[in-house]
């Protein structure tokens, strides 16, 4: 009992893990992975650099900077979600519609198909500009 109460005491007031932590233990078990094939043996490497960052991270009492840290990382993994979901309601209706960026706001709009050309206002910034569906 006293080992877990030391351990228990030792570990207070740790950042502990969180999303990032566990990306990048899955990013370093696929590089262990493959690692084992000859020419990745560098992988190898870098799986050991990222374990001993994610160890650093998981021990560091700089609660503040994990936390930076961790908000780069949410706001770069949303967006590559919300572009891989764009992709593919863009696969999926790239027989009904068409897709066009606002020159001014860079939002996207769909438009129908075999309309010829048109008149397109943008629902963001009301900005207007023609183009052929």
């Amino acid at each position: 009992m006293k080992f877990i109460d030391k351990l228990r005491l030792w570990l207070q007031n740790r950042y502990g893990f969180d999303e990032l932590y566990l990306f990048l233990s899955f990013v370093c078990l696929i590089f262990i992975l493959l690692s084992v094939i000859p020419s990745l043996r560098i992988l190898g490497v870098f799986a050991v650099a990222g374990i001993c960052y994610n160890t650093f991270r998981f021990l560091s009492k700089n609660i503040e900077a994990r936390q930076k840290e961790r908000e780069f990382y949410l706001k770069r993994r949303d967006t590559v979600k919300v572009n891989f979901n764009l992709l593919k309601k863009r696969i999926k209706d790239r027989k009904t519609y068409k897709y066009f960026k606002c020159g001014s706001c860079k939002a996207v709009l769909r438009v129908p198909r075999g309309r010829g050309k048109i008149e397109i206002t943008c629902p963001k910034c009301k900005s207007k500009f023609i183009k052929r569906s």
